[in-house]
This record gives C-alpha cells, sequence and structure tokens, in this order.
C-alpha cells in the first residue's frame, strides 16, 4: 500500500472541511474560534520541519507554510529581516495576535458569478483589498527586486527643483502629478534623487561663478548617484538650462537601458513684453556705443563728453 504523508492527509482533510457545509455550523466555528492553532509567539507560529515543505502555493493552508519554504531558500540574514520584528518582537506579537481576532464565515447558496472584491482606501480605488506594503530590499528575495513583487513599471525622478531659480521653481508640483497620473496606469513613481543647479546669469562675475561649468559633472554624478538603486524600470528627469540637461544626459546615459524622459518646466516669464525687452536693450546698447564715441572725440581736449541717446539728441 502506498504510504500517506500526515501533513498532506491534513491538508486535503482541511480542505474538504473548509468547503463543507459541516463548518458552517454555529458549533464548530465557535470552537474554531476559541482554541487557536498557533501559539501566541510569532517565531514559532511557522512549522519547522523542513523536510516536509509545500512545493506550491496551492498546497498551502495559511500564509505561515511559505516561511519555513523561505528560510530554506534565501539567507539566513534575509530570512531574519523579513520574518523577524523590533527589538523583543513585541509589535510583530500583537499584528499577529490581532488577527486572530477575525474570523471568516462560510455563506452557502450565494450568487458568485460577479464578485465585486474592490475597495477604496484614502480616496483610491483598488480591484482587492489585499495589498503589499511599500518596503524595499525586494533583490534580497527575488533577483527583479521591487518590479517582480509590484507586477507593475516602477520609475524613478530625477529633479533639479529648487526655489532659487524662476525656472526651476515650477517643478516643486511636478512629482505628485506624475505620481498620480502613473498610478492610473498601474506604474508607482519615486524620486529617485535631486540634483544641483546653478544659473550662469547670476553667477558671471560673483566669486564661485567657475563652478558654473564644473556644476554640469557634478549634476551627471548626483543624476548616476540616484538611479544606482537598480530599482527602476524607467527614469524621468525635471531640469532645464545649458548645464543641467547636459549633466541629466550624461548621468542618464550611464543606465542606457532605461528608458528616459526629460520635462521641461515651460516658458519663464519676466513680467515684460518681448517688444519692450528689445527696446531696452537696443536703447542701452545704442546709447553705450554713443558714449564711447564721445568720450574718444573729447578725451584730446580734456573736455568733459557729451552724452549721446539712441534717438542722436544731445543731453547737457
Amino acid at each position: 500500500m502506498p504510504t500517506i504523508d500526515p501533513r498532506t492527509s491534513r491538508r486535503l482533510f482541511l480542505q474538504f472541511l473548509a468547503a463543507s457545509p459541516l463548518y458552517a455550523s454555529s458549533t464548530l466555528a465557535a470552537y474554531a474560534a476559541e482554541t487557536p492553532s498557533r501559539l501566541p509567539d510569532p517565531m514559532i507560529w511557522a512549522p519547522r520541519d523542513l523536510d516536509h515543505l509545500i512545493a506550491t502555493p496551492k498546497e498551502a493552508i495559511n500564509v505561515f507554510d511559505f516561511e519555513p519554504v523561505m528560510h530554506k531558500n534565501v539567507p539566513p540574514g534575509h530570512f531574519g529581516y523579513m520574518a523577524s520584528g523590533i527589538d523583543d518582537e513585541v509589535t510583530l506579537r500583537a499584528n499577529r495576535e490581532g488577527f486572530q481576532k477575525f474570523q471568516l464565515r462560510p455563506r452557502r447558496l450565494v450568487d458568485v458569478s460577479k464578485v465585486d472584491m474592490s475597495t477604496e482606501i484614502l480616496g483610491v480605488k483598488y480591484d482587492t483589498p489585499i495589498f503589499l506594503s511599500p518596503s524595499g530590499g525586494h533583490k534580497g528575495y527575488h533577483p527583479d527586486g521591487e518590479p517582480a513583487v509590484v507586477g507593475a513599471p516602477h520609475i524613478g525622478i530625477v529633479t533639479a527643483y529648487n526655489d532659487m531659480l524662476s525656472a526651476h521653481q515650477p517643478y516643486e508640483g511636478y512629482p505628485e502629478q506624475i505620481r498620480r497620473d502613473a498610478a492610473a496606469l498601474g506604474a508607482t513613481v519615486q524620486v529617485a534623487g535631486g540634483v544641483p543647479a546653478m544659473c550662469d546669469g547670476v553667477t558671471q562675475g560673483a566669486p564661485g561663478m567657475e563652478l558654473s561649468l564644473f556644476s554640469r559633472d557634478v549634476i551627471a554624478l548626483s543624476t548616476a548617484v540616484a538611479l544606482s538603486h537598480q530599482m527602476f524600470d524607467a527614469a524621468v528627469y525635471l531640469g532645464v538650462c545649458d548645464k543641467i540637461v547636459p549633466g541629466l544626459l550624461i548621468g542618464a546615459l550611464s543606465f542606457g537601458h532605461l528608458p528616459a524622459v526629460f520635462l521641461p518646466a515651460g516658458p519663464m516669464t519676466s513680467g515684460l513684453s518681448n517688444d519692450e525687452k528689445s527696446k531696452t536693450r537696443s536703447w542701452r546698447s545704442c546709447n553705450r556705443n554713443i558714449r564711447r564715441a564721445a568720450w574718444r572725440r573729447a578725451w584730446p581736449r580734456r573736455v568733459a563728453p557729451w552724452n549721446w541717446c539712441c534717438c542722436n539728441t544731445r543731453e547737457a
């Protein structure tokens, strides 16, 4: 006769029992509620017999059947990080004991042809109330890391936002808008890092202006550092100006396998129309040239020069 594994028999019996109307009886349900199936210490809830592990998720009776499989397949440090809690396990134990207060109530003769498990959390509608909370370090458990866990693209943002430069200040609200639009398409977004940004027009003639060109290399390095976590499927770069964008591009080329999108911040308004700015520049340029010519003519005679404006009218 073939040998029947007691653990296999137990799983098959519990699966049969869960589908049986017998379990719906109040007496048995009350007995199950009063008799916890696990000890309160979370470190010994899961079975520790590594010789009899589930081979597929279908064989699992509860989530704790996955823990010994993880214990066998991942390094000890990674297992401890995932299975244990902080300090003396007080919070972890309280969480697991709290879940013992919830019971599943079987319902019979209910139409299940159209099952809607959607729920709304903080104004966002989800297809199911079961989801994974955000966490890091997933590459310790899967070679593809976070994208393999969430099953959706994960986008990183590298931003040159700061309040000092008017061209970059609009980037303040970009990450939140990108997150909102990406979530509607099933993607997730994180700000991977920020890069410095300085304006040539402000730094010209000021101490430190020689850092302007060098800042491009700093921006490239900062971009590469932001993307070095190896957890993104694509990247969005927020920056404008002739040092910031080349620096972002150099850094992006270090991660050329990632699709890249560069988003400008739009035109910068100065408060003056183009016609007014053109007249002002013309007047200043013309007036400066006339002053220089008049000074050269007057200098040999040591006479104070006449000041001329661009409309050829003489001023005393």
